[in-house]
């Protein structure tokens, strides 16, 4: 995964949406804690809350986007106990 880029790799995103039935928590957690590790982008957070959303069920949708919400929040707490930024 590029750590320059701002969008989130492709490979997340497909990640997302080919998660296996009964995956899909777990996947979009994963895999924005991926991202989030090389770039902290409200831009990016955006596009994995909508890759996420498309690819659950109506039901699921509030799930997948804290999901990402708090992938995000995981990483920056990680990066504050180390006292670095990315």
């Amino acid at each position: 995964m590029p750590s320059c880029s701002s969008k989130p790799s492709d490979q997340a995103l497909a990640a997302i949406a080919g998660a296996a039935p009964g995956t899909g928590h777990d996947t979009v957690y994963r895999e924005a804690c991926r991202v989030f590790a090389v770039t902290d982008d409200d831009q990016v957070e955006e596009a994995l809350i909508a890759a996420a959303i498309r690819a659950c069920s109506p039901s699921d949708r509030r799930d997948r986007e804290r999901a990402v919400r708090d992938a995000r929040a995981f990483v920056r707490g990680w990066r504050a106990e180390r006292g670095g930024s990315r």
